[in-house]
């Protein structure tokens, strides 16, 4: 009886299936089949440091550390830190900031406002 109820046991194991839907949401946003791998970009990503140019200048990312302290910054000028970088570019270009998910943001500025930034001191 007892071997009887284990089979048992065993074969619903088998016979149920999961919850799961047939499509998962992929990290864009995009539905892909389960157990298809999403393709992947063979493309580089931009490089560290050097803000990505789109058609009406460029953007500026930005990441920050947990304790809201600059990680990253891209297009910083020698004579700043990163956190001095966000920081002057808080004050001079606000509306041109965007904060992202992640512990991310962007500038967007043309890029005649870029190089005018990297020039400027800190004072």
């Amino acid at each position: 009886m007892k071997w009887e109820s284990a089979a048992v046991a065993a074969k619903m194991e088998v016979d149920v299936q999961a919850n799961v839907s047939s499509t998962e949401t992929t990290e864009v946003g995009n539905v892909a089949p389960v157990g298809v791998a999403a393709p992947v970009s063979e493309a580089p990503g931009p490089q560290a440091g050097v803000a990505s140019e789109v058609a009406d200048g460029f953007i500026i990312h930005v990441r920050f550390r947990t304790d809201a302290t600059i990680w990253m910054i891209d297009e910083c000028p020698s004579h700043f830190t990163p956190q001095e970088w966000y920081n002057f570019l808080c004050k001079r270009i606000p509306d041109r900031y965007s904060p992202r998910m992640g512990g991310r943001g962007d500038f967007r500025v043309s890029r005649a406002q870029l190089e005018a930034l990297k020039i400027r001191n800190p004072s």
